[in-house]
């Protein structure tokens, strides 16, 4: 089945990368005509995010490579030369590199040791190094801390380099680097919201991601059985391609017995959130064709920033200039999660 992405959803998309962006900014609309009003506690349907470390995952090695343009290693990460003329005269120079591999994503990152940056800029050349990289996808068996989700939107695995070695000039020999996964997922709230001399004041009461997984089967019922087996095989990935069957909503769902401890009060029954299959598809594959693939060939490549090669992402910017990366996965799931807010009050 084909899916079509709300533009809405992917302005909000933008609108968390921002660095202008946080968190705390991210309120949903309101109507309060005294300027002081108070609600019962509300549930909704959210967009959550989380951040792991990963850095056990690293290994570090080192090796030769010659930094002329024809025998570059493009299986390292260095970025360019820089120069105050052009063309470049590139020099032939044989020199140590740092580098470091998560095998399991197939990332790395790497960069030229202190001798070898020495020896270029005897040429009167300079040399862009590589500060971040990044690589994403929607299967949570393709990730290293989120292969349990079954809501998963979206996971990034980031290689980043220290602070000291981006800002002071450390050798990058010496430095240190750190790896995390954070990732993006439906979710729901319960808020307590009051507006205050015209001021909205929210507090999140309980955060739940319970799946029915009586959900999101085939429209056949003659199928159900294994479209259920299918889904637990699939790790109850949210992305399949366009062959995928027509499937009935996904259903997220808060308890009775959960709503009474976050909010002291009694629901007669669970409380239900549903996602259609084309909400659900079109979130991921947004996300997977805007935000973090490659053009063709370059489809299961890392990002790197600074930009190296063709075919990079505008997003890669956005991370590799975060000061905080897991405020910034923050302000992307509030930013979201406004707009589904905003949306579920139209409608």
């Amino acid at each position: 089945m084909s899916s079509e992405y709300d533009v809405g959803i992917f302005a909000a998309i933008w609108s968390g990368f921002s660095r202008l962006s946080s968190a705390e900014a991210q309120k949903p609309s309101f109507t309060c005509s005294s300027g002081n009003c108070t609600w019962t506690p509300y549930a909704s349907l959210s967009v959550c995010s989380a951040c792991n470390d990963i850095s056990k995952h690293l290994v570090k090695s080192s090796g030769k490579t010659n930094v002329s343009l024809q025998a570059q290693d493009d299986t390292l990460t260095m970025v360019d030369y820089v120069a105050s003329s052009y063309p470049i005269l590139v020099p032939n120079i044989n020199t140590t590199y740092t580098r470091y591999d998560i095998r399991e994503l197939k990332m790395n990152v790497s960069n030229l040791d202190s001798a070898g940056l020495e020896a270029i800029h005897r040429k009167g050349l300079g040399f862009t190094n590589t500060e971040l990289v990044a690589k994403a996808t929607s299967q949570p068996l393709e990730t290293l801390s989120f292969q349990d989700s079954d809501t998963l939107i979206v996971s990034f695995a980031m290689i980043e380099a220290s602070k000291e070695f981006r800002e002071n000039g450390q050798p990058w020999e010496d430095s240190s680097v750190t790896a995390q996964e954070c990732a993006l997922y439906f979710c729901t709230n319960i808020y307590q919201s009051d507006i205050v001399q015209g001021s909205l004041r929210e507090t999140v009461l309980g955060t739940y991601t319970h799946r029915d997984l009586d959900s999101f089967l085939t429209t056949n019922p003659q199928n159900t059985a294994g479209s259920k087996w299918y889904n637990a095989n699939t790790s109850y990935s949210l992305n399949y391609n366009e062959m995928d069957m027509n499937r009935t909503d996904l259903q997220l769902f808060i308890s009775k017995e959960d709503y009474r401890t976050s909010t002291g009060l009694e629901a007669k029954q669970n409380l239900q959130f549903n996602i259609t299959q084309n909400a659900a598809g079109s979130l991921t594959g947004l996300f997977m064709d805007g935000f973090a693939r490659r053009a063709s060939p370059l489809e299961t490549k890392q990002l790197t920033y600074p930009w190296r090669g063709s075919g990079q992402l505008n997003v890669i910017d956005n991370l590799g200039t975060s000061k905080n990366l897991t405020a910034t996965f923050e302000t992307v799931a509030a930013s979201m999660s406004k707009y589904i807010r905003d949306l579920s009050m139209e409608t």
